[in-house]
């Protein structure tokens, strides 16, 4: 897996203010003298990422695909309740497909309250509807049947919960 956390590299100098922040920053003890060393949180996401990859639920997710996107960009034009045009836009974080479904998955970090391992998916579903995410999801499956050629019988909806290794499905 490869993790790009960056911009890429710019044409031009980094601002002063930004090298002055880079310069306090490696001077840290915990830095060790370093720019990228990482800082807790930073080591804390690479774990929860290095976590999920190796998970079931992860594995599940891109199960019997024919072509995996992550951090697939779209724009659509979609028309409101009151007939207003306009352009919606965003990331899928995954998109999965295989022979007869598309799969977009978004990721969620969020802690669910009382969570447990046995909690029930209907519970789940009932918290990422609270949360908007259903509304989300169905904007980015307008986007994808939108696509020319698309052709898929269904395109389900699903939340993968980082912090507990959870699909849950929305549609």
């Amino acid at each position: 897996a490869i993790l790009d956390f960056g911009i890429g590299e710019n044409d031009e100098m980094a601002p002063e203010s930004v090298r002055a922040v880079m310069r306090h920053e490696i001077d840290q003890p915990e830095n060790r003298g370093y720019a990228d060393n990482g800082i807790a949180a930073f080591k804390e996401a690479v774990e929860e990422i290095t976590l999920n990859i190796d998970s079931p639920a992860w594995k599940e997710l891109t199960k019997n695909s024919s072509k995996v996107e992550t951090e697939l960009p779209f724009v659509h034009l979609t028309t409101d309740k009151d007939g207003t045009d306009h352009l919606a836009q965003g990331i899928i974080d995954l998109y999965v497909e295989t022979d007869s479904s598309i799969r977009i998955i978004d990721y969620k970090s969020d802690t669910v309250s009382a969570y447990s391992d046995d909690m029930a998916t209907s519970e789940l579903v009932t918290f990422c509807n609270s949360r908007g995410y259903n509304s989300q999801l169905r904007d980015y499956q307008e986007a994808i049947a939108a696509m020319p050629g698309q052709n898929k019988a269904k395109i389900s909806g699903e939340i993968f919960l980082t912090k507990y290794q959870r699909i849950v499905p929305l549609f």
